[in-house]
């Protein structure tokens, strides 16, 4: 009888330490909640013909870098455009990338990011995909990155971070529908040195048997090899079944590893319209939360007739997460997004726990024919702190909107 009191007596111990150890001392996720005060942010339209869309680059010598693709002569070009009075007025910076062709429809050209590294260097990425050019009946994709040493008064290949050669019956069979590539990408560098580049790629899955499919994909710089390796699918569908058409996105780190990405993605319910997903890693970007887990809806309108298109997550110094992006929901009819025609608006969400829950959305630019929201938040010059805001009008002429936020923080 003794010994059989203490073996219980050992184990409520057993099950104390337990208990103990799994509210205590057991390593919890990085993304938890702050508990941040929240935000009010009033903006203000300081220019309706600007230059650039999606995301700026702030430089410490009080210069805005941005970018965008025009034709001269017999060329495409990803130019950038510098602004030394954050926003009101722009010149003419550095060629990015240039193509030249006789039938410039045959090319697509731009849609790509910049970064300032610790040694003051500007990489800029951008897309290329010539379809059928220069020799007919072969097409070629590439994602491609250029460097400037002078703030973005000119630039000079750096490196490509993928590219793909190949015929058009293998690229465009009779049964497709519109041409594929290579597209939106975003450069990041990670708190423990890691240089990433994330591209939107139909080329590889259209190569494992899944047409159609768009998956967002990240390369990692390798200094000694000058090359971009390790490929990693950041989204897809972990349900083979269900269609995916995920990129456009951006990256934030909220934790040392761990990473955060806002996707451009689609319903797998038909009509399959735009949402916007977020996914996580806790690993510096390694391994994605896709991969064990549905992909979680971070903004999609109530109808899903409607669409939510092309985020831009960024982070402010204060911790809270802004998330932009394009919707046509308060449309009376709903677009079809695959026209490229697009009637849509700019709203924003926001996040006080690191991702895990979102605001109801807020008006930003109520704007017709918006594309490409971008935000960062200063942090030179007598803005300090305030949130830069650039999209461009798809309309006629096709110009681009600067808008300065100003953050109130809501104390209870």
């Amino acid at each position: 009888m003794e010994n059989f009191i203490k073996l219980q007596l050992l184990r409520c111990i057993s099950v104390i330490i337990s208990i103990f150890f799994l509210l205590f001392l057991t390593p919890t996720c990085c993304i938890c909640s702050e508990s941040l005060p929240p935000i009010e942010i009033e903006w203000e339209l300081i220019n309706d013909n600007g230059t650039g869309w999606k995301g700026p680059l702030e430089l410490p010598e009080g210069i805005i870098v941005s970018a965008k693709t025009e034709i001269r002569e017999n060329s495409k070009v990803w130019r950038a455009y510098i602004s030394e009075d954050y926003g009101l007025t722009y010149k003419e910076g550095g060629d990015i990338c240039v193509i030249e062709g006789e039938n410039l429809q045959l090319i697509d050209l731009g849609d790509g990011a910049f970064i300032q590294l610790p040694n003051g260097d500007i990489l800029a990425s951008s897309r290329t995909n010539l379809q059928s050019y220069p020799e007919p009946g072969k097409s070629t994709h590439s994602i491609n990155v250029a460097i400037s040493k002078d703030n973005a008064k000119t630039f000079t290949h750096h490196s490509t971070v993928v590219h793909y050669t190949g015929t058009d019956d293998e690229l465009y069979p009779e049964w497709m529908l519109y041409p594929i590539g290579y597209w939106s990408t975003f450069i990041f560098l990670a708190s423990n040195g890691d240089l990433q580049l994330y591209y939107d790629d139909e080329i590889t899955p259209l190569k494992e048997g899944y047409p159609y499919h768009q998956w967002w994909m990240m390369r990692t710089w390798n200094e000694t090899e000058k090359a971009w390796i390790n490929p990693v699918v950041v989204s897809r569908p972990n349900n083979k079944d269900h269609l995916s058409r995920d990129g456009q996105g951006t990256v934030v780190e909220v934790s040392p590893g761990v990473l955060i990405t806002a996707i451009e993605s689609v319903h797998i319910e038909a009509p399959h319209k735009g949402c916007i997903r977020i996914l996580f890693s806790e690993d510096y970007g390694k391994n994605w939360s896709w991969q064990t887990e549905s992909r979680r809806i971070l903004y999609a309108p109530e109808d899903m007739n409607y669409s939510s298109l092309c985020p831009w997550i960024m982070r402010m110094d204060d911790g809270t997460l802004l998330c932009t992006f394009m919707t046509d929901e308060d449309r009376e009819i709903p677009d079809v997004v695959h026209t490229g025609k697009l009637n849509q608006s700019i709203k924003y969400v926001l996040s006080y726990d690191n991702g895990l829950t979102f605001t109801e959305p807020y008006m930003l630019d109520p704007s017709q024919y918006m594309w490409g929201p971008g935000v960062i938040q200063l942090q030179y010059g007598p803005n300090k702190g305030k949130l830069f805001y650039q999209a461009r009008y798809a309309g006629t002429p096709r110009v681009q909107h600067i808008m300065l936020g100003t953050i109130t923080k809501i104390y209870h």
